[in-house]
């Protein structure tokens, strides 16, 4: 593996330390590592508040958890962007929801029990 990408090798021969490191430290792969974070959370159904749903599809952009049929409806998901994000929770049976999250880098966010409502008339 290569510690420096072509790029800022190039920078540091060309144009001398300052500017290679310059280079290195703003290319977009050397940020990465710090610009994601984790989420955690409980999927639950709304009347209730303690039931998890099992099979509960939680994803944020192409990131995808699905809590297990013997679950509480925890999820986990790992190495979502920072910033905000748009968190997407469905179950056949139930309705479903979006809501607007805060990811902090380096951090795990937990966005606590997020409840959904049956589809199904009592």
């Amino acid at each position: 593996m290569k510690l420096f990408p072509n790029v800022s090798r190039r920078a540091f021969a060309k144009n001398g330390f300052g500017l290679g490191l310059m280079a290195w430290v703003f290319h977009p792969f050397a940020l990465r590592a710090s610009e994601v974070g984790t989420v955690i959370g409980t999927i639950v159904d709304i009347q209730h508040q303690q039931a998890g749903i099992p099979g509960a599809r939680v994803s944020i952009g192409h990131l995808l958890e699905i809590t297990g049929p013997a679950d509480t409806g925890g999820f986990v998901l790992r190495n979502v962007p920072s910033g905000q994000q748009k968190l997407h929770v469905t179950a056949i049976g139930w309705k479903s929801v979006t809501v607007t999250i805060t990811v902090l880098p380096n951090a795990t966010t937990n966005v606590g029990a997020i409840g959904l409502a049956s589809t199904v008339e009592n």
